[in-house]
């Protein structure tokens, strides 16, 4: 499947007054920038999406916006995979500030290198859940960490 902007303008639609999808997986299509914003957009709407996998989109720097504001402001998304697109240092500096303001993802995937600040936000998050007693959840990355920016 080659799903394109058109197609994530779709699913954004239907995902903001989704109430049951608790897991989407796009992964490997080419949704780029624009498609991504209005999938992050709808998920201001959406409080069931746990797991969202937009691994290797095409997605670059100017979606970063985007996802600094799920970050922060989304409480019940628990996995976000980024895997595949294209960060600078600086996006990812922005996703660790915005990081330090959420405390429900439990599970992020970036490009590597992974900066460790990311690490150490996810094991707090991960703990604060274990306290709450739900289910276990836990971090996965593609490669060691690099030391923090």
């Amino acid at each position: 499947m080659n799903l394109k902007e058109r197609e994530a303008t779709l699913i954004s639609e239907e995902l903001a007054i989704n109430t049951t999808l608790q897991s989407l997986d796009l992964s490997e299509n080419s949704i780029g920038d624009a498609g991504a914003t209005q999938i992050f957009s709808a998920l201001s709407l959406n409080s069931t999406l746990r797991t969202l996998n937009l691994s290797s989109n095409t997605l670059t720097d100017t979606i970063c916006p985007a996802i600094v504001d799920v970050i922060r402001n989304n409480t019940t998304l628990r996995s976000l995979n980024l895997k595949g697109n294209s960060f600078a240092r600086k996006t990812k500096v922005d996703i660790i500030d915005s990081l330090r303001e959420n405390f429900a993802l439990l599970e992020l995937h970036l490009p590597n290198p992974v900066p460790r600040d990311i690490i150490e936000l996810l094991e707090r998050n991960n703990a604060r859940d274990a306290e709450s007693k739900q289910p276990k959840a836990h971090i996965a990355f593609d490669a060691p960490a690099s030391p923090a920016f």
